[in-house]
């Protein structure tokens, strides 16, 4: 599977087509329109979506693992099985955010 464009991901959630378990690493998709997103299991190691609206995304069993995340909109999604590894959260917004849970390394 190839890595997607930021272009071809912004036309993909317009059009409501899923993302499901794209190769989305490290792409830039800061400050992008990504409300109502399916983003399941897609991995979005080191991707930048600083200031992204997310609301209502699904990113179940998603990767982001060291993702920018600071300044997103993440009311609504589904972060059931996330991979939040490395991530700062500082400044998101997770109200009413299904499915969350944060764990503790050991």
């Amino acid at each position: 599977m190839t890595q997607m464009t930021t272009e071809k991901v912004l036309k993909q959630v317009i059009q409501g087509v899923s993302l499901y378990k794209e190769d989305l690493r490290r792409l830039d998709l800061s400050g992008q329109n990504l409300r109502g997103g399916d983003f399941s299991y897609a991995d979005l190691r080191g991707a930048n979506l600083e200031s992204a609206n997310l609301v209502c995304a699904n990113f179940e069993g998603a990767d982001l693992e060291n993702a920018r995340l600071e300044g997103t909109d993440f009311r609504y999604a589904n972060l059931k099985g996330a991979n939040l590894k490395g991530t700062i959260l500082e400044g998101v917004d997770l109200f009413k955010v299904t499915k969350l849970r944060l764990r503790r390394d050991e």
